[in-house]
């Protein structure tokens, strides 16, 4: 269950204020924050991800998990 700072982490990426959240975090809890407003992130947990995904400038919402994700093999 996300927690009050991941809804509003949320709240300000509704808001335009942010488009790239950074995380050492692995679990999808932002995701689910951001997926409750309505707001489909793309996420970056690989290499493999990195390589295939469209410049930063072009998507709506990035997240970046640079360790990683829980249920993500690395490559």
């Amino acid at each position: 269950m996300p927690t009050p700072t991941h809804h509003a982490i949320a709240q300000t990426v509704k808001a335009g204020l942010i488009k790239v959240i950074v995380t050492t975090n692995f679990d999808k809890l932002m995701e689910q924050a951001l997926i409750m407003i309505l707001i489909f992130p793309t996420v970056i947990a690989s290499a493999d991800s990195f390589k295939g995904a469209s410049p930063l400038i072009h998507t709506d919402v990035a997240i970046v998990k640079i360790n990683g994700d829980l249920l993500v093999s690395a490559s």
